[in-house]
C-alpha cells in the first residue's frame, strides 16, 4: 500500500468513536485509574493515569500511536462496535506467585519508576499482551503469505514434466557410461 494510502487510512481509522471502558484503580493497585478500548485489544489499548483525565489522554496518546503503527504494519483493524464485554464479571485482581528475585527486580523498577509494583506489573501485563497480539497478527498474515507461496511453488511443480523412471535411468547410465561405470538394468 503507497504511504498515501495508508496515512489516508490512519486518518479514517483515528476518526473513529470506539467504546472506551475508564475504571477506578483500588489503592492497593497503585490507585489511579485504567482507560482502555476493548474493541481494539482489551491488553493493548491501555492506558493508566492518577485521574480520569489522565488515563483518557493517555489513552487516546496510545491509540493515535497504536492504530498508526497497525495500519503501517497492514494489520486490519474492525468498525466501530457497541458489542464490548462486559467487565462487570472480572474483579480486577490478580495474585501471582513470583520468584524473591523478579520480585526484587520489580521493587528496584517500580521504585526507579515512581510507581507501585501494582502499576509496573499492570503496565508490563499489558506491553506484553500488546506484543503477543500483535505477533499473533503478524504471524497470521506471514502464514498466509507461506501458503501462498507454497501453493504457486506447488503448482509450478505439479506444472513442470517430469521424468518417468526409464528416462532418469536411460540419463543416468549415460552420465555412468560417460565416466566409465557400468549403466543400471530395468528389471522387466
Amino acid at each position: 500500500m503507497k504511504t498515501n494510502d495508508r496515512n489516508k487510512q490512519v486518518e479514517y481509522y483515528l476518526t473513529l468513536r470506539y467504546p472506551i471502558t475508564l475504571q477506578e484503580l483500588a489503592l492497593e493497585d497503585g490507585g489511579g485509574y485504567a482507560a482502555m478500548i476493548p474493541q481494539l485489544g482489551k491488553d493493548t489499548f491501555v492506558a493508566i493515569g492518577e485521574t480520569p483525565q489522565e488515563a483518557l489522554l493517555a489513552l487516546d496518546e496510545l491509540r493515535e500511536h497504536l492504530i498508526t503503527r497497525l495500519v503501517n504494519k497492514g494489520v486490519p483493524l474492525p468498525e466501530p462496535n457497541e458489542d464490548v464485554e462486559d467487565y462487570d464479571q472480572y474483579s480486577g485482581v490478580v495474585y501471582s506467585r513470583v520468584p524473591r528475585m523478579l520480585h526484587a527486580r520489580l521493587s528496584r523498577e517500580a521504585e526507579h519508576s515512581r510507581c507501585s509494583i501494582n502499576k509496573l506489573v499492570t503496565q508490563f501485563i499489558a506491553e506484553g499482551l500488546q506484543r503477543k497480539s500483535i505477533t499473533t497478527q503478524v504471524e497470521a498474515m506471514i502464514g498466509n503469505v507461506v501458503a501462498d507461496e507454497v501453493a504457486k511453488a506447488l503448482a509450478t511443480l505439479c506444472a513442470t514434466p517430469t521424468m518417468s523412471d526409464a528416462e532418469f535411468i536411460a540419463e543416468s547410465d549415460e552420465a555412468d557410461c560417460a565416466e566409465g561405470k557400468q549403466p543400471y538394468a530395468l528389471a522387466a
